[in-house]
């Protein structure tokens, strides 16, 4: 019989008159000696095992990282029960899982981004296995926006700018002008976009500024408003003593605004619009004995209107009328 799992008996744990035992030991893989003992017929077989030789590796033993940093992982392989540590050289990578450990295992670490314009170099002691860190120098900041310019009409509008810098470069944004506002952007680094609005020009001039983006000029020009010019038709009208209903045509320039109105009683005219468009209007009947003249103002232009007496009613089918 064996005192101890890892010594197994493989034949002869029975017999009879002279024979012979034979037994098993299993690797060790705690960093101890040990001992145990088979009881063959009553006498008693030591067995010594030596400790496990405690050799480490790590994997990979080096990694490069761009300015802005990152993270990575180390691959610790080692026999069971053996301990190590890892350390860093430098503030800049630190170590995030992995401080202590036994037997295999892993380290993760992080790299933090590089501020300066020098490559930098550090180390990791991992089970006493030197891991090498180069981080790339942060690039000098260079910025490009698009588009360079933007034109608009004079209601205005809205439009973004790219911008295109290395990862770390900070940029601010800032209009030249009160009817500019710098939306989305004022501030950010790296790659990014500016929003901005631009408010209806009510001047009577075309007007331009400039959007400083990231140190580069954006030009913004917005057009004067439009000269409105109006013509109406008919600009009179002759309708018969019973009234009735109708449309007058306006035709304007796009953008520009008229009304419609009367200060004639048994006129009545609706509309408004933008543009180019028609006006409706209804003519009361004409109740007295003769013709009547009224107007309507319509995008500033005056609608002569001159109507009729009412017709004379028919004679009476019995009535001849004579001379």
């Amino acid at each position: 019989t064996s005192s101890a799992a890892w010594a197994s008996i493989a034949t002869g744990a029975t017999g009879s008159g002279a024979g012979s035992v034979t037994f098993n030991v299993a690797a060790n893989t705690t960093t101890l000696a040990r001992t145990a003992t088979l009881t063959v017929a009553g006498q008693t077989f030591t067995i010594t095992q030596a400790a496990a030789s405690c050799s480490f590796s790590i994997s990979p033993t080096t990694q490069s990282f761009a300015a802005a940093g990152g993270s990575g992982s180390i691959a610790v392989t080692t026999t069971a029960g053996c301990s190590w540590t890892a350390t860093s050289s430098a503030a800049w990578v630190s170590i995030a899982t992995g401080a202590t450990g036994s037997g295999t295992g892993s380290v993760t670490f992080d790299v933090a981004a590089n501020t300066t314009t020098s490559t930098q170099t550090a180390t990791l002691t991992v089970a006493g296995q030197t891991f090498t860190v180069t981080e790339a120098g942060a690039p000098g900041c260079s910025f490009n926006i698009t588009p360079t310019s933007q034109s608009y009409g004079s209601s205005g509008g809205s439009g973004t700018i790219a911008v295109t810098a290395p990862a770390g470069c900070s940029w601010t944004a800032s209009s030249g002008a009160g009817w500019v506002a710098v939306i989305i952007g004022a501030s950010g680094s790296g790659n990014g976009t500016v929003s901005f609005s631009v408010s209806a020009n009510t001047t009577t001039a075309a007007r331009s500024t400039t959007v400083t983006v990231a140190g580069n000029v954006f030009t913004v020009t917005e057009a004067a408003p439009a000269t409105c010019s109006y013509s109406v038709s008919p600009l009179s009208l002759t309708p018969a003593g019973a009234g009735g209903t109708g449309a007058l045509t306006i035709t304007t320039q796009a953008g520009c605004a008229w009304s419609a109105s009367t200060g004639t009683p048994w006129i009545t005219i609706t509309g408004s619009g933008t543009g180019s468009g028609t006006a409706a209007y209804t003519i009361d009947v004409n109740a007295t004995t003769s013709s009547r003249t009224g107007s309507m103002l319509v995008g500033g232009q005056t609608v002569t209107v001159t109507q009729a007496p009412p017709a004379p009613p028919a004679p009476p089918s019995n009535v001849r009328i004579i001379g």
